[in-house]
């Protein structure tokens, strides 16, 4: 009885230049120039942001428009679409607190408590005398 054995296919791991967004080198583009206005504007949205200046149209603009970035920067790229896939759920949730609507309890992401840690192996702690002199019982 003979049997013949294929040979293990490897998945290539990839190179290190394989593993970065696929970048146009840095000659001026129209795309480029559009991306500098855009953080330039984000830039002066920050320097005349305060707590009781957002109307629910600011809100919904700058939403918006980060909608829109996320969008492109997710359509250049397959990898970067898995990067930024949560983003649009972010913001979707942010519409509905700026509006006032609960949210839906089946497309709320479900936040597990994180588990405290302890001191580690053998380490108790330290005693602290209090003020009035004291001693702990």
């Amino acid at each position: 009885m003979s049997t013949s054995r294929r040979p293990l296919q490897s998945t290539p791991v990839p190179a290190a230049e394989d593993r970065r967004m696929p970048l146009a080198p840095d000659a001026p583009s129209p795309l480029a120039s559009a991306a500098d206005r855009y953080a330039d504007a984000a830039c002066d949205l920050a320097d005349h942001a305060s707590p009781s200046g957002w109307s629910a149209e600011a809100v919904d603009d700058v939403l918006e428009g980060i909608d829109a970035a996320v969008a492109a920067l997710a359509a250049a790229d397959p990898r970067a679409a898995r990067i930024l896939k949560e983003v649009p759920l972010a913001l979707e949730a942010m519409r509905r607190y700026a509006a006032g609507t609960p949210a839906d309890a089946a497309s709320a992401p479900v936040r597990t408590p994180r588990t405290r840690r302890g001191l580690g192996r053998g380490w108790q702690g330290m005693y602290l005398p209090r003020d009035d002199g004291d001693e702990p019982q």
